[in-house]
């Protein structure tokens, strides 16, 4: 048998185990769950991102590490990954051929069919629904905005309701993100205008089975004015060159805004967006802001809502005038979400219309985050963050900056004095 087969038949006895039903139709919830159950029972640590990549809800074509299925073999009741081949491969009948010569040959023939219908049963029987279909894209530019090319099979699924959901964070109403695949056709296309780190999910019945990581950067920094209604929203790209960079300070002057909205006393938001690939973990690094609200927003509880965006998930927190944030507040750290309806996140509350110097530093996961050079919080990353791939300030009204950095491995890797 190979390796992948024994794979299988781990995962089939995991699933029976879990008793969630199949697992082609476990949530992320889910995984979050066995992932928990695993270091309860075991006492060792698996992701739940590395539970998605082995069960086939992302797609991933290496083989995972022997060390990473012993944790599975384990869970199964075996004493590591090698005790379940040998085992698995023992289980395969034993038949003793009979001494005369004749008989000898059928069994010669007989026992490797036996293997074989064996191996196929259990191939079939417990193979993971991403087998049924491909999945690919390719992109028109790496740069925002560009046009990502999906080609899929699903010709050989069962169910007739297939689509695909963009996940595109910008679009501006469900049609655009979500469409329904045919099965006689091979190619869908979408553009996302904007820069960032997207995750399309193909649905079966309303079900996902598989997913894809698509990274759209952008040239330099990015900026976008958005306004939220209650049924709508807008988002308006601002050219870099309208952007004003004056005595080391970066803003966006009123008159650029005043050309999307009628006035600036009305609730709206920027998006300071940086979306780059570094090369480096986002489990691993610092980065630094310096900034200030400078909002006319009437009533306005400013806010910095500061994303740091990873290959598999983001780090996301956010700071705001004392007496605000609340339920709108939270903070993540991979798969790992801090509510503000649920914990008091008052810590974060700082008045923003004078400079605050706003940092973060992650090592080994742990988390640190600083508001003019004191710790408000710690924290550790749970699941996977993955490879660091930019990062997204948002503003509740104007705002100024004079100083954003990102440093990993003990080198600069951003560090712009406007």
């Amino acid at each position: 048998m190979t390796n992948r087969e024994y794979i299988e038949i781990c995962k089939g006895l995991i699933e029976k185990k879990f008793n969630q039903g199949s697992y082609l139709k476990w949530t992320n919830g889910d995984y979050e769950k066995l992932s928990e159950l695993i270091s309860q029972d075991i006492k060792e640590y698996i992701s739940s991102s590395s539970l998605k990549r082995i069960f086939g809800k992302v797609n991933y074509s290496s083989e995972p590490a022997v060390s990473t299925l012993s944790v599975l073999a384990k869970y199964a009741g075996y004493k590591d990954w090698y005790d379940l081949v040998n085992q698995s491969s023992s289980d395969a009948p034993k038949v003793v051929a009979p001494e005369n010569e004749k008989g000898s040959k059928v069994w010669k023939i007989v026992v490797p069919v036996l293997v074989a219908g064996i191996i196929l049963f259990f191939f079939f029987l417990l193979k993971p629904e991403h087998l049924e279909h491909t999945l690919t894209f390719h992109v028109s530019k790496s740069v925002a905005p560009s046009n990502v090319v999906f080609d899929y099979d699903i010709s050989k699924m069962s169910s007739n309701d297939i689509s695909i959901n963009f996940n595109d964070h910008f679009a501006r109403d469900t049609r655009e993100n979500k469409k329904q695949l045919s099965k006689d056709k091979k190619t869908i296309t979408h553009t996302y205008m904007v820069s960032g780190v997207y995750h399309p999910i193909l649905l079966a019945d309303g079900e996902p089975v598989d997913t894809l990581t698509v990274c759209i950067y952008s040239d330099g920094w990015e900026y976008i004015l958005a306004r939220y209604e209650a049924n709508s929203k807008d988002f308006y790209p601002l050219a870099a060159a309208s952007v004003l960079k004056k005595n080391g300070v970066l803003s966006v002057p009123n008159s650029e805004i005043y050309k999307y909205l009628k006035d600036t006393v009305s609730d709206y938001r920027l998006k300071f967006r940086y979306v780059k690939d570094f090369k480096v973990s986002a489990e691993d690094m610092t980065f630094k802001l310096r900034g200030r609200s400078v909002s006319a927003i009437k009533n306005n509880c400013n806010e910095f809502d500061i994303w740091i965006l990873g290959s598999n998930n983001n780090i996301v927190f956010k700071i705001f005038d004392p007496g605000c944030g609340g339920e709108f507040s939270k903070v993540q750290l991979g798969t790992k979400i801090i509510d503000g309806n649920f914990n008091d996140l008052s810590a974060f509350g700082h008045s923003l219309s004078v400079w605050r110097d706003i940092s973060l530093k992650v090592l080994n996961k742990k988390v640190m985050i600083f508001i003019d050079g004191k710790v408000i919080y710690e924290g550790k990353i749970e699941g996977e963050v993955g490879s660091l791939k930019g990062f997204v300030i948002h503003t509740k009204g104007s705002a100024e900056f004079d100083e954003v950095s990102l440093e990993a491995g003990g080198e600069v890797l951003l560090k712009d004095g406007f």
